[in-house]
């Protein structure tokens, strides 16, 4: 099918780049929190994201009850 202006295909199976593109913007805006981070730790930093992505249904006192 095509997207946009463009007239790409989208193969089924792959993101589109939109998709891609918001998940960047969210990461990054949940990253800014940090004041700038090692890049030897960024598989953690995006692990504990999608972490936090995909666990929404926990409210602020559980995972500061979980944290301790």
């Amino acid at each position: 099918r095509l997207i946009g202006l463009d007239n790409q295909r989208v193969v089924e199976g792959i993101y589109h780049i939109q998709t891609l593109n918001n998940y960047m913007m969210r990461w990054k805006a949940w990253l800014r929190r940090f004041n700038g981070i090692g890049t030897d730790y960024i598989e953690n930093y995006l692990s504990w994201f999608r972490f936090m992505e995909d666990n929404t249904e926990y409210s602020d006192q559980t995972w500061i009850k979980e944290a301790l």
